[in-house]
């Protein structure tokens, strides 16, 4: 009972440097052809590719589907024609801002051929045949170098900084 009278809890002093990759990134130099290489091999992540918004009819056979077509053709109006051929409601006809790489081959094809306001002609899928009305083309966007450099030198900066971190 008296051994706690005659000891002392151990103590210990420590010295410490925290760096942040953040923080040394501030003295690395990233050159100029090293952020057009980033920005040339990154260039998809700072674009967005072309979409289309369009009116979509599937039918099973190509007969039906042939002739939703040709009634188009003639003016009729796609979500009455579409109700009652199909029993299909407007909201159920609607694809909104899909990319070529969303839709399978032969549609993507199809839908990127069309004028906003065109229809296709039937277009068989593994879902069946498809009639489309084209209704909006979002075009595609890219960024340009001089607005996404600075960010790409800063993350360039970042990644060297904690590289050299880690070697020390």
């Amino acid at each position: 009972q008296q051994k706690e009278r005659f000891t002392t809890p151990e103590r210990r002093e420590v010295s410490a440097i925290v760096l942040t990759p953040e923080q040394v990134a501030a003295d690395v130099a990233i050159t100029d052809d090293a952020v057009r290489a980033a920005f040339e091999e990154r260039i998809e992540e700072f674009s967005t590719p072309e979409r289309r918004s369009f009116l979509q009819m599937v039918f099973d056979d190509q007969t039906a589907a042939a002739g939703a077509a040709d009634r188009l053709a003639q003016g009729a109006d796609f979500a009455t024609l579409a109700k009652e051929v199909l029993g299909e409601k407007a909201e159920d006809l609607t694809v909104e801002a899909v990319t070529k790489a969303d839709l399978p081959p032969p549609l993507a094809d199809a839908v990127f051929a069309l004028q906003p306001g065109a229809t296709s002609a039937p277009v068989q899928t593994p879902l069946g045949w498809h009639v489309v009305r084209l209704s909006v083309i979002e075009p595609a966007r890219a960024a340009s170098f001089a607005t996404v450099a600075p960010r790409l030198r800063a993350e360039l900066a970042k990644e060297k900084a904690a590289d050299a971190l880690i070697r020390v």
